[in-house]
């Protein structure tokens, strides 16, 4: 299964409220100023100390935790999310609002408390100053989340650092939308 697939497979099975966001997600679309949304890593992640079962989609330009809307749908065990049939065939809830890589940041857990869980993560919030604790399958599961997030957020300033340095972007509040019609186009791209 491709990145388009998968995109387009979380389109149709993950439910966001309207009430959650200003304006619905298309999965499938550009970034803000990454290019195509990627995902890089999903996966089954616990709540600590709630032991909520939460589903991680990580994409290049966000965090976005979603849970199952089937009660008692047994995820626990899953290691591939899109090739075991009873994660696929399943809906999910957004569980809450994605979370810009650019927003939280990798915590440092206590010595005795990785060692006590191993598979345990924490996300720091700067602007809200809360903890959100994740575990993940294993401790190796945890060390590749970790992994991931640490790349895509490192990623997500260094594009977000050279683009604000070349003035490409602007910082600040859209102020509308603008639509266009392409009319007629000749030769957009080539194909080899």
């Amino acid at each position: 299964m491709d990145n388009f697939d998968k995109l387009h497979w979380i389109q149709q099975h993950v439910r966001i409220p309207i009430k959650t966001l200003r304006r619905p997600i298309d999965f499938n679309s550009e970034t803000q100023f990454l290019g195509p949304r990627t995902l890089i890593r999903s996966g089954v992640l616990i709540k600590s100390p709630s032991s909520r079962v939460l589903v991680g989609f990580l994409f290049n330009d966000f965090l976005m935790l979603v849970t199952p809307d089937k009660r008692g749908l047994k995820l626990r065990n899953v290691t591939n999310f899109f090739q075991t049939k009873r994660a696929y065939q399943s809906t999910y809830t957004l569980y809450r609002k994605p979370m810009f890589l650019d927003r939280f940041q990798l915590a440092d857990l206590i010595g005795f408390e990785s060692q006590l869980q191993p598979s345990l993560f924490r996300l720091y919030f700067r602007l809200e100053k809360r903890y959100l604790n994740l575990r993940s399958q294993s401790p190796n599961d945890c060390t590749h989340w970790l992994n991931d997030i640490h790349r895509a957020q490192q990623s997500y300033k260094d594009i977000w650092t050279k683009l604000k340095r070349l003035n490409v972007i602007t910082v600040g509040k859209p102020l509308g939308s603008l639509f266009i019609t392409i009319v007629e186009a000749v030769q957009i791209y080539t194909i080899n």
